[in-house]
């Protein structure tokens, strides 16, 4: 019997060749990979990430190089590790009309790849990037507690962005140490029951949460409604997510009623997420221009543009779109009743570390033009910034 072919409730095999701690490991290596990719290709494009991030580079070669070194000896190090797991899964006898009966001694490589690629990453020696992830480490720690670095503002507010992208993947984290903690083999169907009802819902609000926090920061620094119309983006995915759990508990009440409010907040969450992006992220008057019927821009996208060609502009938008919608179906902590398959979760993850990755292109370049033309207060006294590097339509 092949694996494609199980009856229902059985594995298939994406799920017994990639378990939960390898497609963790992966798509993190992706986004370490694709960071490296975005500063590589914004330096190209005359952006003076150095400057951007206040980030002193003492190596005589470029971030995004130390990036790609990095990422080349981690994907080396997992390529073995699964290769090793694969063949450990086709020289085992397995029992494939009782799934769960696979031999533990097959748990032991997942577990090692995923403790090993953490280990690595904040191992404190100096070694292997080492001074670029102290630097990851530290904007991590303030983002985890939700602080925000007045200096340093921007790299804090990508990071947990980042994070707010990666909320499926902290519940895969969550659900999979509470799979440890119950000594359940990771070598199998995921227990997303794991945890009880709310244990999901709380860990995908995290992110928004600290997201909320660091709105709230930059309003008591600067008082302006730009703060509180950023927070309550995040505020609508936090209703989304409780909504959602609200309809995953078996012993809740509220039937049309609460699917109904969860369909209006995703509708609002997703459009207005997706209008935040364009407009406010990016600096983008698209959308601005369609609802005025004033095209007071160039190409209704903003006077200086930096990437070329210009039509990249509007596939980022239209891919922002869709993936926003996506996405927001999938904040819902009952979204796993809709599919019956792993691969389907990963795939979406994995979509949305693409949209991340493409939003840090415009986010960047938006916030260099601010720098340029000191716009933002956050840049207010950089007299350091060259100003040759400015490309204008």
């Amino acid at each position: 019997m092949n694996f494609e072919d199980a009856p229902d409730g059985q594995l298939h095999s994406f799920d017994l060749h990639f378990p939960l701690p390898l497609r963790i490991v992966l798509i993190i290596l992706l986004g370490i990979w694709g960071w490296g990719l975005n500063l590589h290709i914004c330096s190209l494009m005359k952006i003076d990430i150095e400057t951007l991030f206040r980030y002193k580079r003492r190596e005589n070669h470029s971030i995004y190089y130390s990036i790609y070194r990095f990422s080349f000896i981690l994907t080396a190090l997992y390529s073995c590790c699964l290769c090793f797991f694969w063949y450990s899964i086709n020289h085992n006898r397995f029992n494939y009309l009782e799934p769960y009966s696979l031999t533990k001694n097959l748990d032991i490589i997942p577990w090692l790849t995923f403790i090993g690629f953490f280990a690595i990453i904040f191992y404190p020696g100096l070694e292997l990037h080492g001074r670029g992830r102290r630097v990851i480490t530290q904007v991590l720690g303030r983002v985890l507690v939700g602080s925000l670095d007045k200096e340093n503002r921007l790299a804090d507010v990508i990071m947990a962005d980042i994070l707010t992208s990666y909320s499926k993947v902290l519940v895969d984290m969550g659900i999979m140490g509470c799979m440890l903690f119950n000594r359940m083999t990771c070598v199998a169907l995921p227990d997303r029951s794991c945890g009880k009802t709310f244990f999901v819902p709380l860990i995908t609000m995290v992110p928004f949460l600290i997201r909320l926090r660091q709105c709230s920061i930059d309003y008591s620094r600067d008082p302006r409604s730009f703060h509180v119309f950023n927070g309550l983006k995040y505020f609508t995915s936090i209703i989304v997510i409780f909504l959602s759990a609200i309809q995953r508990n078996p012993d809740g009440e509220g039937g049309k009623l609460t699917n109904t409010l969860w369909t209006i907040s995703i509708f609002i969450n997703s459009l207005y997420s997706f209008f935040w992006d364009v407009s406010c992220d990016w600096n983008l008057s698209l959308l601005i221009s369609l609802i005025t019927e004033k095209r007071i821009t160039y190409k209704g996208l903003r006077k200086t543009l930096i990437y070329k060609p210009v039509i990249l502009y509007y596939i980022a938008i239209a891919l922002d779109l869709c993936l926003r919608l996506t996405w927001s179906l999938k904040l819902s902590s009952h979204w796993y009743h809709i599919t019956d398959f792993e691969a389907g979760v990963f795939m979406l993850e994995i979509m949305e570390v693409g949209r991340r990755w493409v939003w840090i292109f415009f986010k960047i370049e938006s916030e260099w033009i601010k720098a340029l033309t000191h716009d933002d207060r956050s840049y207010k006294g950089e007299s350091d910034i060259p100003l040759h590097h400015l490309a204008s339509e």
